[in-house]
């Protein structure tokens, strides 16, 4: 009876197209909610899942704005796929990120677009971190486009480090820092 009445997400079948199968699409859904992150960053990763971020090419069809052109590399239309996975800056920035990473963890990192877009679910030592990171990353990525500012990777670590320390308000007033050291200390 439920199968007939409810009806699946729009976003399936993009979910779908990126690798994902009925049994484990549920991951993808979760994900936003396990990631102990402000609301904000946490409504911004659900925002990806359900393609709800507005992007140029969603405002020039809404007629909010007068071309559809990424504001970054002025070459293609600027839809999220686009913005976070294919623009050329975009491209670099992922790149510079992997590296980063390394040079934080000592862990490879290869990142997929799935993974870019859904967030990394295969088991490994720094998975919550690195999830977070992820989210960060894109949420700094879509600042820079919404500002109409060119990426750079630069200001990555900077907000990075901003959201840790906010985060780390509630343990610091509970006295209790230890699971949060564990997590965020090669971060800071």
């Amino acid at each position: 009876m439920l199968k007939k009445v409810f009806k699946s997400p729009t976003a399936e079948s993009k979910i779908i197209r990126y690798g994902f199968t009925q049994d484990n699409i549920h991951k993808v859904y979760e994900l936003p909610f396990q990631i102990k992150s402000d609301t904000k960053t946490t409504m911004f990763q659900y925002k990806i899942i359900h393609n709800i971020p507005p992007t140029k090419v969603s405002l020039f069809k809404a007629k909010i704005c007068d071309d559809d052109i990424c504001p970054q590399c002025l070459a293609d239309r600027h839809s999220l796929e686009h913005m976070l996975l294919r623009c050329q800056l975009s491209v670099s920035f992922w790149i510079l990120f992997q590296t980063w990473w390394t040079g934080k963890t000592k862990e490879n990192v290869t990142l997929t677009e799935s993974m870019i877009l859904y967030g990394i679910f295969a088991n490994r030592e720094h998975l919550y971190s690195l999830n977070y990171s992820l989210l960060i990353a894109k949420y700094s990525i879509y600042c820079s486009c919404l500002q109409e500012e060119k990426l750079s990777f630069d200001r990555f670590p900077t907000l990075l480090r901003e959201k840790i320390n906010i985060q780390r308000e509630i343990p610091v007033r509970n006295n209790n820092l230890t699971k949060f050291n564990t997590i965020y200390r090669f971060l800071l």
